[in-house]
């Protein structure tokens, strides 16, 4: 790679408007003014129109095959600067979008002898569909929701077990064993959130954290 800069650095020189036979400047100097001028070509260059008119995902991916969700955080990055948002924010849309899929295409297959094609069972472990058994989305809910009981403690002092909880939507979902997770379909959030057991945050903790949740997801100006 640098040897194939150094090759073509008179012509990446030429492109940028510097001149190659000035001594004057420092190094230092010299490569603000590369990065400048590279700055400036690369806002001129109209890759995202172009990247705007492929359809197809490019942001990410599900691969039904390996039941595994990729991010390309090249393409998010540049949306997301272009979008004038945070890449953390366009990230998690992108995340949400990828698992939409995912449980999207588990609906297409053929249930197996025995099982409902409507119905999944959870047995505290795993989820069984109509046509296989796995723990897809389990793992991410639960690690998930340790990361945001640490992330509350370590910002406001209060310890918060976040409970991690799984939704289906359009799923009738059976419940046949206690695990980390919780799963449930859309109807049953409501209910699982406000009648969930254990110590009540008084109003004081509850805005000291809803503060800083919100400095954290914030990505508008008021």
């Amino acid at each position: 790679m640098n040897q194939t800069f150094k090759e073509n650095l008179p012509a990446i020189q030429n492109w940028l408007g510097l001149n190659p036979e000035n001594q004057t400047a420092s190094q230092l100097e010299s490569a603000s003014r590369l990065f400048q001028n590279t700055l400036g070509k690369l806002e001129q260059h109209p890759l995202l129109k172009h990247l705007n008119r492929i359809n197809s995902d490019i942001l990410g991916s599900y691969e039904p095959e390996n039941v595994k969700i990729e991010i390309y955080w090249m393409p998010i990055a540049l949306f997301a600067t272009n979008m004038n948002v945070p890449v953390e924010t366009l990230t998690a849309l992108v995340t949400s979008h990828e698992f939409a899929h995912a449980y999207k295409t588990r609906r297409k297959g053929r249930a197996r002898p025995g099982f409902e094609a409507h119905k999944v069972t959870y047995d505290g472990r795993q989820l069984v569909w109509p046509w296989t058994e796995d723990s897809f989305g389990l793992q991410q809910a639960e690690s998930r929701a340790g990361w945001l009981s640490e992330w509350v403690t370590k910002m406001t002092g209060i310890t918060v077990p976040a409970k991690p909880l799984l939704v289906l939507p359009g799923w009738y979902v059976v419940p046949k064993g206690v695990g980390m997770v919780s799963v449930l379909n859309h109807k049953q959030l409501h209910g699982a959130i406000t009648r969930t057991p254990g110590n009540v945050l008084n109003p004081s903790q509850i805005d000291l954290i809803a503060r800083q949740l919100d400095n954290l997801c914030r990505d508008v100006e008021d």
